[in-house]
């Protein structure tokens, strides 16, 4: 958890150097993965520098909730809605015409692309530093 905590807490440093302020009433922590994943992470909650935030199943960003086995649920409602088809339509097809990846090859696609500009100094210097070619 020792790598969480330094996560969280250079993400508070990042917000207070940008004037910004991570709100712990409003902030949760989502652990997502398979379930033989999830089940070896034993976490209630999180303290970073005197302030604890909760370990949560789903959490609501943006009006869009995820829950810790990334469902496509939410990936599915929105083609829906975006191609105004019913409910019990294909929509494999729907996320085909939309170009839209799975959520979790989405994930593993923007790891990748933001891994990719910081090796090659295309992204921030906060996001370059973390990252050291071998």
């Amino acid at each position: 958890m020792t790598n969480l905590k330094d996560c969280v807490s250079e993400l508070k440093d990042w917000m207070y150097c940008n004037k910004l302020k991570l709100n712990p009433q409003k902030t949760d922590i989502l652990v997502f993965g398979m379930p033989q994943q999830i089940k070896k992470v034993n976490l209630i909650s999180l303290k970073v520098d005197n302030t604890l935030f909760f370990v949560r199943n789903d959490v609501r960003n943006l009006g869009v909730m995820f829950d810790k086995h990334l469902n496509m649920r939410v990936q599915n409602a929105a083609a829906r809605i975006v191609l105004k088809k019913r409910k019990y339509d294909r929509i494999t097809p729907a996320l085909i015409s939309l170009h839209w990846l799975p959520v979790k090859d989405r994930i593993v696609y923007k790891l990748m692309l933001l891994v990719d500009k910081a090796l090659n100094g295309q992204s921030p210097k906060y996001i370059s530093e973390v990252f050291h070619p071998h």
